[in-house]
């Protein structure tokens, strides 16, 4: 071997380490942006899970106004039964009352 030949040798190993030191610092790169793409995912699960949570929670409580109101409009309508049924004992009583005179 040549000096000029150990020489070019020598160039060529000193352009291939740049290159692997620029691949390395790359990698390291990619390595940080998936970390922070698995805390955001991780994250993003959690927040999901809240969401879920208050949806079901929202859910329930729409189920409860509508028990609610079936209940009131059923009581509503025994309300109204019972001034019909009043109203008619009323006018029976008045009937009634009109057969005695003093």
């Amino acid at each position: 071997m040549t000096a000029a030949t150990v020489q070019r040798a020598q160039e060529s190993f000193q352009v291939i380490g740049v290159a692997v030191e620029a691949v390395n610092e790359r990698v390291g790169h990619i390595v940080d942006v998936v970390a922070r793409i698995a805390s955001d995912t991780e994250r993003i699960g959690v927040d999901m899970s809240e969401i879920g949570a208050v949806a079901e929670q929202s859910s329930s409580a729409a189920e409860q106004v509508s028990a609610t109101t079936q209940e009131t409009s059923a009581s509503a309508h025994d309300i109204v039964s019972s001034a019909r049924e009043l109203s008619q004992t009323a006018g029976r009583l008045e009937k009634l009352a009109a057969q005695f005179t003093l």
